[in-house]
């Protein structure tokens, strides 16, 4: 994967949500995708999402379920059911709430701690 250097201005998805300031924050660039993502959380189960955007840090899906502000997740991103699926930690740190019942959430991808291993 490549990187691509943050900017100071506005991503196009920051600018467009509701209630958006317009002033990118990010450390990372989002990339609008759009594909599925499996959201796993020991309380409520698998949830297959649909994914707005994604960046190094990050990710933003949309659902019905009501997640609460930083609570833990793992997400698979992209999912496809039946194939092979790799989960990452994750924090709700964003919600917008949309119109239908509908949330948008953003999360950020919590690193692992690094290991030491005894040789």
């Amino acid at each position: 994967m490549f990187d691509v250097p943050a900017t100071s201005a506005p991503s196009a998805s920051a600018a467009a949500r509701p209630g958006g300031s317009g002033v990118n924050r990010r450390r990372d660039v989002r990339t609008s995708v759009k594909f599925t993502a499996c959201v796993r959380q020991a309380v409520s189960g698998d949830e297959i999402v649909e994914c707005d955007d994604i960046s190094k840090g990050g990710a933003s899906f949309r659902s019905r379920r009501n997640y609460e502000q930083g609570s833990l997740i793992e997400i698979a991103v992209p999912y496809s059911p039946g194939g092979h699926a790799i989960f990452v930690s994750a924090a709700i740190k964003h919600i917008d709430e949309l119109p239908a019942r509908l949330f948008r959430y953003g999360v950020a991808y919590l690193k692992s701690p690094k290991r030491v291993f005894d040789f």
